[in-house]
Parts: structure tokens; C-alpha cells; sequence
């Protein structure tokens, strides 16, 4: 597949990026994120699963909205990775008008429920964080379309399953995504809850710049 399939603003700001043709992660991932069905990856660490879930929201959400609550949660393990994605979202989403707020632990509380309050069409943070706002009423999820956790083995093994569980049961309806390095118990269970006939993707190894 060649990045004629992605939106021209987004295909531009991936050549910017060095990103001059999608990784084998990608492909596989496009017409899922397309198809709004729910699909798990199984996949190594650095094959590129943050390029994927990036370039996957970037194409299926398009442009903010007039509404300020967030189409898509996007779950990481802790603050660094929060970052880490922000940042690649704003490199990514750099031609297009989608708002990003992060939440993280020890972050400053007050400031994050400000920007939630601004307005988001993306919220990515952590579990902890995340539970916070939303029983604050920080969060809004009427709108949420695409519910993304990544490596989701890590934070089911912290323990953060069934405050993911709750917040996913009070979404009517969305496309559930979960993005693991390995397969165990804690990931079936979860599966079953949030999740619906998934089908998964399992990548080889393969070196990518942009994780």
C-alpha cells in the first residue's frame, strides 16, 4: 500500500516526517481503523504500533469538531509515553485543526481539567489520570468513537482493567483497539469485555524510526 490511500494533508506531513511509505504495521491496520471493527495487534516493541495508532486517528477523525468532548481515549502505561505520542500527534496532525490534551499522573490536575475544558478531540494518558477526570466530569466521552489502549498487557499488569472496563461500558458506542507485545490471561479478559469478535493482527519483528 502506498501512501496514496491516506488523506492528502496527512500524507504530506508523513513525507515531512520521513515517513515516505507505510510500515508493514500500517497496512495491516489502515482498512481496520477504516472499517471501525474492533481489532487487537500483537506486535514487538519497534515496529512502529505509535506511527499506527497516529496515522490511524489522524485519518479516521479528519478535523475537530464544533463539539469540544474527544472522539478518541488513547490509554499508554505512563507520563513518558503520553509525551511520546503527543508529540508524534502534533508532528503528524501538524496541517490539520485536531486538539490533543494529555493527562498523566503527577501531572498538575488543575491544568489538565483546563485543557479538557478547552475542548479535545484526542485525549491520550494514563489509566490513573484518566479514571480521575472522568469522575470529575473532566471528560466527556458522548462522543468517543475509537477507545485505543496501547501496550495494554503493561497496564492490565498494573491493574487498571476494570476502570477501563466501567469507562467502556458507559460509551454507547465505539471501536475498541488494543495494541500488546504479548498475549496472556489478563489481555483475554479484557478482550472479552471491551471488545467485540476481534480480530487479530500479529506482526513480525521490523524496524521502524518513528515508534
Amino acid at each position: 500500500m502506498s501512501l496514496k490511500k491516506y488523506s492528502e494533508v496527512l500524507q504530506t506531513s508523513m513525507k515531512l516526517a520521513g515517513l515516505d511509505k507505510p510500515t508493514q504495521i500500517q497496512n495491516l491496520c489502515f482498512s481496520k481503523y477504516k472499517q471501525g471493527t474492533d481489532f487487537m495487534v500483537l506486535a514487538p516493541k519497534g515496529t512502529g504500533k505509535s506511527t499506527s495508532i497516529v496515522t490511524g486517528v489522524i485519518q479516521r477523525l479528519e478535523k475537530a469538531t464544533e463539539d469540544d468532548a474527544p472522539r478518541a481515549i488513547i490509554y499508554v502505561a505512563d507520563k513518558e509515553r503520553a509525551l511520546e505520542m503527543e508529540a508524534l500527534f502534533l508532528k503528524l496532525a501538524r496541517r490539520t485543526d485536531l486538539r490533543v490534551v494529555v493527562v498523566y499522573d503527577k501531572g498538575i490536575k488543575v491544568r489538565q481539567r483546563i485543557d479538557l475544558y478547552l475542548g479535545s478531540d484526542i485525549v491520550i494518558g494514563t489509566p490513573k489520570r484518566i479514571q480521575e477526570m472522568y469522575h470529575q466530569n473532566g471528560i466527556n466521552i458522548a462522543n468517543v468513537k475509537l477507545y485505543i489502549i496501547d501496550d495494554a498487557e503493561e497496564i492490565m499488569k498494573q491493574g487498571y482493567h476494570t476502570p477501563i472496563n466501567r469507562i467502556y461500558e458507559s460509551i454507547s458506542k465505539c471501536q475498541s483497539i488494543m495494541y500488546i507485545n504479548e498475549y496472556d490471561s489478563r489481555i483475554e479478559k479484557a478482550a472479552e469485555i471491551i471488545m467485540k469478535n476481534p480480530e487479530i493482527i500479529e506482526i513480525p519483528d521490523e524496524i521502524e524510526e518513528i515508534d
